[in-house]
C-alpha cells in the first residue's frame, strides 16, 4: 500500500534535496498523477514543476518523496492545465526556464480558448482578434524561452490540458480572467519587465525584453476583457469577481514570500522576496480598486 504522502523540498532546490536514483514520475503506472494528487494543495504552488518523484521506504512501509519548486509566475494557465511533471537533475536557473517555457506554452491554449469564448458570447470583435493576437505572442515566448532552457540541458515539460471543448458561462470565463490575467499577468508583465532590466545573463535579458513588451499588452488586455465583462453581468457577479481578484493576490503574495536563490536573482534577474511583495502591494492596490 502506498501512503499518501509527500516529503518536500522548498524553493531553494539543491542537487543534494533530490534523492538518488531515476525519475519515477515519468514512469507509467499511474505513479504521475499520484504524485501530483499527493501535493497538499497545489493551488498554492501551481506555478512550479514536479522535478522528481519516486517511491521510498518508509515505517515499513511505501511513502512518494516529491521534489518541487513553486517560483515561475510568467502566463495564462488554462482551466485544466495539469500541474508539469519535470525532466529531473537540472541546475536552478535551467529549472526556471523549463518551468517558464511550459507556462508560455500552456498561455497559447488559453488565448485561443478565451477568444473562441469571447466570440459565442458575442463580445467585441477586437477583444477575440487581440486574444489571437497574444496566442501568436505566446508561441514566440514558449520558443525563445525553450530555447534557453535546452542551452542550458533542461527539456521544458509537455503541456496537458484535460479541458473540452464547450463554452463556458460569462462569469466562469471573466473569473478566470480576473484571476489569470488582471491578477497574474499583471504581475508576470511587471516581473518580465525587472528582468529586462535586471538579468545579468545576456541571452534572457534580451528575451525577457521582448517578452516584457507582449506581457504589458496582455495585462492590458486581461482588464479590457474584465471591463467588458463586468458590464455585461449582474452585481452579484461582479462582487464575486472582486472576491476571486482578492483570493488570487492573497495566494500569489504567498508565491512571492518564498525565497529564492541568488542565482536566480542575479543571472535571471527574478525580484527577491521584499522587492515581489512590494511589486504585488502595488498590483494589490490597482486590482481591489476596480
Amino acid at each position: 500500500m502506498i501512503t499518501p504522502i509527500a516529503v518536500l523540498a522548498d524553493a531553494g532546490l539543491t542537487d543534494g534535496s533530490v534523492t538518488d536514483g531515476t525519475d519515477a514520475a515519468t514512469s507509467d503506472g499511474g505513479l504521475t498523477s499520484l504524485c501530483r494528487a499527493s501535493l497538499p494543495s497545489y493551488e498554492t504552488t501551481y506555478n512550479g514543476t514536479i522535478m522528481t518523484c519516486e517511491l521510498v521506504t518508509a515505517d515499513g512501509g511505501s511513502a512518494l518523496h516529491v521534489v518541487y519548486t513553486p517560483y515561475c509566475y510568467g502566463g495564462r494557465r488554462p482551466d485544466g492545465l495539469l500541474p508539469p511533471v519535470g525532466p529531473g537533475r537540472s541546475s536552478e536557473l535551467a529549472h526556471w526556464l523549463a518551468c517558464s517555457a511550459h507556462l508560455e506554452a500552456a498561455s497559447i491554449d488559453a488565448f485561443l480558448i478565451l477568444a473562441r469564448e469571447l466570440e459565442a458570447h458575442q463580445a467585441p470583435a477586437i477583444l477575440v482578434q487581440a486574444s489571437r493576437a497574444a496566442a501568436r505572442d505566446e508561441l514566440r515566448h514558449a520558443a525563445a524561452m525553450s530555447w534557453l532552457a535546452l542551452r542550458r540541458g533542461s527539456k521544458p515539460p509537455v503541456v496537458q490540458v484535460t479541458r473540452g471543448k464547450e463554452s463556458r458561462s460569462l462569469e466562469d470565463i471573466a473569473h478566470e480572467n480576473a484571476a489569470e490575467g488582471c491578477v497574474r499577468e499583471t504581475f508576470a508583465a511587471l516581473v518580465a519587465c525587472r528582468q529586462a532590466a535586471a538579468a545579468s545573463d545576456p541571452s534572457i535579458r534580451r528575451v525577457m525584453g521582448e517578452i516584457a513588451h507582449d506581457e504589458i499588452r496582455h495585462a492590458s488586455l486581461s482588464w479590457a476583457v474584465d471591463r467588458w465583462a463586468s458590464g455585461m453581468l449582474g452585481r452579484s457577479a461582479r462582487r464575486r469577481l472582486q472576491d476571486a481578484r482578492r483570493e488570487t493576490v492573497e495566494k500569489l503574495l504567498r508565491e512571492v514570500s518564498t525565497p529564492i536563490s541568488a542565482d536566480l536573482r542575479k543571472n535571471a534577474g527574478l525580484p527577491g522576496k521584499d522587492e515581489g511583495v512590494a511589486i504585488m502591494a502595488v498590483l494589490r492596490a490597482s486590482a481591489l480598486a476596480a
